[in-house]
Parts: structure tokens; C-alpha cells; sequence
């Protein structure tokens, strides 16, 4: 007990603890000490002191999380549903439900994996800017003290005077003179006076600048399209059958999911069709189903389509008389025994006039035929040669004066004008002014497509009710100097500035008010009694940067501040959010502006 407590004692222990076996006490600078055991020189252990204090921990990049395997929300909800008792209905829809899902998700995902892609370049592309500019900035220009500083003019002494000696005249002794006695200068040329040297100044050396250095751009090269492979499905027999009836037998007796099948595209070709796929595996599976199907296998065949043949040109051919097929069968033989011209198809094509009684030919060929005489420049007909040459020219009918066929093979009945759009011979024409018939007939169709379908709006119907739409959103209007055609004049109607998009209002009850108009982006405030929304119609070309088109609608999208917004457009996009999963010459990178523009602003497709 201490002295003076009283009533609080205080115990006081003064024995010292006893030093326990086994431990050894070390101390802060331990680990920096060197033991006299050690070797000398010996490198001392420097200990890091970790922080204790927490923290936030960073995230994992997602370039280095494993990839999970998929997950289908579906398969684990109708597993959990087969041990209850759930109404079909109620399973089909939750089924959809989680469908939807996990599209949702995995669209995300591949989103987000993108997104990280591109940071990751964005970071290394600032680092190569930040390093460069480190360069730039090492060596700092000299300041304009330091360049007065660094210059040092050169001056010359000034001669000193002359010095004039003093005489005392004496007996024949001149006296002293006033002239100054100055040295010679020897004069070389009369008209050149003579010149006094003086001190040149040395030359400075010259400083090369550097030029500062510019980061070159990546060359792209573009590869050539692959064709796909494609079949071609014609009628047999010569029957009255136009394509589109060709399509649509094969559409009602054909599924191409059911035979594992992606179809690119269907052309028309002739009186059938031409299918386009993604592997030549496809084609065939295409081929042989359409040839051994019951209800197509007599009305219609699918084949590969024939490769182009190589022609030539042989030119001064004789005219031989008798009938024009043996006379071209004997001058065939004729030639391949003269050339030793191997095994394959040799036919006529057409004929051209030449000189006189002369006629050019031009044959079609065996690509094998054609490897044997391609270098040559003549082919031996027994004792004489003709002159021949690669024939490359498309085939143009001068009856119809379209391309593709001859005119033994035409289907007009009358010959057409080549000066004119006229149907009688191009001698009768009295037209000074020729106009391509091919052109005027294309221009016409592009034009009308247009021009009808904007005429045509009026007529637009929901059913035979006779119920018409209020609102019209079209893109690539028909519209010349700048006014709609076709649409009545009472109808109001507002068009960008570069007339690609149009909205025009049928129901004069409804409110109309300008919002924004820019060269791809119309809006409008509509409202109707206590209804009010506002309209966005645009329009992306495919030859103008995505990026820039996005940037313009999404300038006027929010300068809006509307709370019910419509956006209706054509974004010429393909994207899983609202089409189906196709191939075509788009690709799901092309929409990444769009798409964030989408998620960005929480809008529903």
C-alpha cells in the first residue's frame, strides 16, 4: 500500500518479470544490422512496412476474369417448375420472360467487354502522347535574354593618327611641308576605286531544328469480298412463270431452318431465282432438297450456277455457204485438227460484220481450250491462219438494245430504236438527240419507286373500314425543290434541311409545333385535347459517319426536356436489340454509337 491512500489502496508489483525460454526479443533495427558471423560486404534485407489501414480495393480488368460458361436463366426456371404443379400458360410466359432476359444480359456483356476493350486502347494511346510530349518538353526553348546574352559583336581598333616629324630648315635643305604623308594605294582598275579591307565578321554555324514528330496513321487494307456460294432455281419447260412465283413455290414448300440453312439473298434471274448462302455446304443441302422434293421435283431444278466460259474474237472469217450450223461445225473441226486443240466445248456465239464478204467470229471456249492458245497470237486453219484475240465485251442485243443476250435469243417482238425510247427501226427515227434507252428506263424505275410511294400515301389504309393514320414518318421522300409530292396541300408537313426525312399530319385536330429541324432529324411537339407528346423522325445514311449522325440526334434529343418522347427512324443498324440474328455486309461494330446513344439516355426499343 503507498503512503498517503487511504481507504484506495494501490498495489504496486516490484518484482521484474522473468525472462521466458524459447523467445528471442529483437528489435526495429534488427533486421538492418549485419551479424559478426556474416561474411563482410553483406547486403542488408531492407523491410517494407505494409500499411494496415484499409482501403479500396481495385477491380479485377476484365481481360483477366475467366470466362464463365453461359448460363440459361430458361433451362434452370423449368427445371425448378418440374417439381410443382404450374399452369402451362404461366410457364410459357415466364419462359419468354427469362428468354428475354438473357438476351438482355449477354448483350450487356458483349457490350461491356467492348467498352473495355477500347478504355484499354484509349490508356495506351494517352501514354504514347504523354511520353511524347515529355520529349518535346525536356529541352526547353532559350529565352530571348539568353539569345542577347549569347551574341557578341566584333569591333575593330581604330588606326592610330599619323605622326609628322619637325625639321629646322638649314642651306639647301627643303622646308616642312603641310601634306600628310599617307602610303601608296595601287589602282588596278580605272573604274573601280580602291577599297579599304575590312574585318569580316565570322559565320555562325546554323542550328538544325528538329521537326516535331507526327504520329502516322495505320494503313487499312481493305480485302476483297469472298462471292458466296449461290444456286439457281429455274422452271421446267417452257411455261408462263415470272420469279416472283418461282419464290413463292419455294417459300410454301421449303424451310430453310429445318435443313440448316442461312440464306444471304434471292436475285432474279430470268424466269427463276438465284439463292445466295454462307457455305457451300448450304448450297448443296439447298439444291438437294428443292430436287428431291415431291411437290417441286417436276415443276422446277436447282443447279450451280455456270461459270463465264472465255470467248474469243477471230477475225476475216470467209462466208461459207450452205446451211449456217454445218458450216460453222465444219470450220470447227477444221480448226481444232489444225491447233491439236484437247477435248472440250467449242460453239459459236454470234457473228459480226467485217470486211466486205468477211465476218468476224466469236467462239466460246473450255477454260482448258483457251489455256492452250491464250499466248498465241493466230490459230492455223489447214493451210492458212486467222488473227484472233480475247473477246471481254458484254453481250448487247441490237433488237432490244439490252445486255445479256444476243439477238437470236430476244424476246421482242418488233425491233426497237437506238437513238430513241420510240418502238420502230432506228433507220425511220427523226429524233436529232440520242437517248440511252438502258438509263432512261433505270432512272425511271428509281425515280418511281419514290415518287409513287410518296403519291400513294393518301390511299394508305388499316383495313377496308376506311381507317387512315394521322401521322406520316417517311424517309428519302420524294420531294422536288423542296415541296412534297403528292401529299395534299392541306395536310401540314415538316422536312429536314436536306429532305431526307418528312412528317406530315393528316387529322387537323391534332397540334402541331416545330421543335427542331436539322439535316437528318425533324421534331415536333404533338398534342391532342390533354394528350402531348413530342416526335423524333431521323434518318442516317449509310455514307455518312455513324458517329457524326448519332452526335445530331442526340443534340436534339436533349435539347428537348420532354417527358414523352418517340423516336422513329430508319438508323440503317443491325443489331440484336430489335432484328434478328443475320449476316450481311453490316457489321454489329457499325452500331456501337447507336447503341450507346440507346443505353445512354434508359430509352426502350
Amino acid at each position: 500500500m503507498s503512503k498517503g491512500s487511504v481507504g484506495n489502496p494501490v498495489l504496486k508489483n516490484t518484482q521484474q518479470p522473468a525472462m521466458e525460454t524459447g523467445l528471442v526479443e529483437t528489435t526495429p533495427s534488427y533486421w538492418k544490422q549485419v551479424p559478426p558471423t556474416l561474411a563482410p560486404d553483406t547486403p542488408e534485407t531492407v523491410v517494407r512496412k505494409m500499411g494496415t489501414g484499409g482501403g479500396e480495393v481495385p477491380s479485377t480488368p476484365l481481360y483477366k476474369i475467366r470466362p464463365v460458361g453461359a448460363m440459361s436463366g430458361k433451362k434452370e426456371l423449368l427445371t425448378i417448375l418440374a417439381e410443382y404443379e404450374v399452369p402451362e400458360e404461366l410457364k410459357d410466359r415466364l419462359a419468354a420472360l427469362l428468354d428475354r432476359m438473357d438476351l438482355v444480359i449477354h448483350q450487356t456483356t458483349s457490350y461491356l467487354m467492348n467498352l473495355d476493350e477500347k478504355v484499354r486502347a484509349m490508356s495506351s494511346y494517352e501514354e504514347c502522347l504523354q511520353a511524347l510530349e515529355r520529349v518535346q518538353t525536356s529541352v526547353p526553348p532559350p529565352t530571348f535574354a539568353q539569345k542577347v546574352s549569347a551574341f557578341k559583336p566584333s569591333f575593330t581598333a581604330a588606326p592610330p593618327p599619323p605622326t609628322v616629324a619637325l625639321m629646322v630648315p638649314g642651306p639647301g635643305v627643303p622646308g616642312p611641308s603641310s601634306a600628310v604623308d599617307l602610303p601608296w594605294n595601287t589602282v588596278t582598275s580605272k573604274r573601280k576605286a580602291p577599297t579599304v579591307p575590312q574585318s569580316v565578321q565570322p559565320k555562325r554555324k546554323a542550328i538544325s531544328v528538329q521537326p516535331s514528330v507526327v504520329l502516322k496513321k495505320p494503313e487499312v487494307c481493305l480485302q476483297p469480298r469472298s462471292a458466296l456460294p449461290a444456286v439457281v432455281v429455274r422452271p421446267i419447260g417452257e411455261v408462263n412463270v415470272s420469279s416472283a412465283q418461282t419464290k413463292g413455290v419455294l417459300e410454301e414448300n421449303i424451310h430453310p431452318i429445318q435443313i440448316g440453312v442461312k440464306i444471304i439473298s434471292c436475285q432474279v434471274s430470268g424466269q427463276g431465282v438465284l439463292i445466295r448462302t454462307e457455305t457451300s455446304t448450304m448450297a448443296q443441302a439447298l439444291e438437294d432438297a428443292i430436287n428431291k422434293h415431291p411437290a417441286l421435283c417436276g415443276s422446277c431444278q436447282a443447279k450451280a450456277p455456270n461459270q463465264r466460259r472465255p470467248q474469243i474474237m477471230v477475225y476475216d472469217v470467209p462466208d461459207s455457204p450452205g446451211d449456217r450450223s454445218e458450216a460453222e461445225r465444219t470450220f470447227i473441226d477444221k480448226l481444232r485438227s489444225s491447233n491439236s486443240l484437247p477435248a472440250g466445248e467449242i460453239k459459236v456465239v454470234f457473228r459480226r460484220k467485217g470486211r466486205g464478204s468477211l465476218s468476224h467470229w466469236v467462239l466460246s471456249l473450255e477454260p482448258a481450250v483457251f489455256a492452250t492458245i491464250r499466248e498465241t497470237k493466230r490459230l492455223h486453219w489447214g493451210f492458212g491462219s486467222f488473227r484472233f484475240r480475247e473477246f471481254c465485251e458484254p453481250l448487247q442485243c441490237f433488237r432490244c438494245f439490252r445486255y445479256g443476250h444476243v439477238r437470236p435469243q430476244c424476246r421482242a417482238q418488233n425491233d426497237l430504236c437506238a437513238k430513241c425510247p420510240g418502238e420502230h427501226p432506228t433507220k425511220d427515227c427523226s429524233k436529232n438527240t440520242m437517248v440511252c434507252r438502258n438509263c432512261r428506263e433505270f432512272n425511271g424505275r428509281n425515280l418511281g419507286r419514290s415518287q409513287v410511294g410518296t403519291q400513294e400515301l393518301p390511299n394508305l389504309s388499316f383495313s377496308t373500314a376506311g381507317q387512315f393514320p394521322d401521322i406520316y414518318i417517311i424517309q428519302e421522300p420524294y420531294v422536288p425543290k423542296g415541296k412534297a409530292f403528292g401529299l395534299p396541300l392541306k395536310w401540314r408537313t415538316v422536312i429536314s434541311h436536306t429532305s431526307k426525312v418528312l412528317v406530315s399530319l393528316r387529322n387537323p385536330g391534332i397540334e402541331l409545333l416545330v421543335r427542331n429541324t436539322t439535316d437528318h432529324v425533324v421534331a415536333v411537339d404533338l398534342g391532342l385535347d390533354q394528350d402531348k407528346l413530342t416526335l423524333v423522325a431521323f434518318y442516317f445514311p449509310p455514307s455518312v459517319d455513324q458517329s457524326i449522325l448519332v452526335r445530331e440526334l442526340a443534340g436534339v434529343f436533349d435539347s428537348l426536356q420532354s417527358r414523352f418522347i418517340i423516336l422513329a427512324g430508319d438508323a440503317n443498324v443491325r443489331s440484336l436489340l430489335w432484328g434478328p440474328v443475320t449476316s450481311d455486309h453490316r457489321h454489329h461494330d457499325d452500331g456501337g454509337p447507336f447503341v450507346e446513344f440507346i443505353f445512354g439516355r434508359n430509352l426502350q426499343v
